[in-house]
């Protein structure tokens, strides 16, 4: 499985380096417009949407009709996606919080404020993400509107979350960042939940498919 990852960084290598100059153009503007409360989040919205690299490049090459000559699983190959989506959050949150130790030392922002966005960014990355995913096994790798099915993703995504969060403020008395802790602890079992479904359905596809062929 570990080599399903090192394959998706490796093809994503020239993508990770554009993503860069897009995080690092995105922060600049946020120092420079007096918002820099929001670099925490840019780099785990924009690091994770990286995801969608590998689907396109896997279907440039083909890489579905070879997998299936291949020993690997069809569970392996969904799960070093999900595998790969965390990665990309956590490099992007450490990213995040490295950028704003400026604003930290400055005062211009809060290590609560920082807790707090860099918790919105991971639960919105990480649910989107995992629809991207499911979506995109789900209905024939359609990755011919990969880029519309990403922008759905990130929308209903940051609806729900955000949806999630006032709720809980609602029936609650939490502060912003314990609200943010459960909204994460609500937001993986969900995910568990759709990657399960998402590689159960997947693998009966397979095998529909392959008594057909027979």
């Amino acid at each position: 499985m570990s080599g399903l990852m090192i394959k998706d960084l490796y093809n994503i290598k020239g993508a990770i380096k554009l993503y860069t100059i897009i995080i690092v153009c995105l922060i600049a503007y946020c120092v420079f417009t007096n918002k820099g409360f929001v670099i925490p989040i840019v780099p785990i919205i924009i690091g994770s949407t990286i995801l969608t690299s590998t689907f396109r490049i896997d279907s440039q090459v083909k890489w579905t009709k070879y997998i299936v000559q291949s020993p690997l699983s069809k569970k392996d190959i969904i799960i070093s996606k999900y595998l790969l989506l965390i990665f990309l959050i956590v490099i992007s949150t450490v990213i995040g919080i490295l950028f704003s130790i400026p604003n930290l030392i400055s005062n211009r922002i809060s290590m609560q404020a920082l807790g707090q966005l860099s918790l919105m960014g991971i639960n919105i990355a990480l649910y989107s993400g995992t629809l991207l995913t499911s979506v995109n096994y789900l209905f024939g790798e359609a990755t011919e509107k990969i880029e519309i099915f990403t922008i759905l993703s990130y929308v209903v995504s940051t609806a729900t979350i955000l949806g999630i969060y006032k709720l809980i403020k609602v029936i609650s008395d939490f502060s912003f960042i314990n609200i943010g802790a459960s909204v994460l602890i609500i937001n993986v079992v969900i995910c568990l939940i759709l990657w399960s479904i998402t590689i159960k359905i997947y693998q009966e596809k397979e095998i529909s498919l392959q008594n057909v062929s027979q």
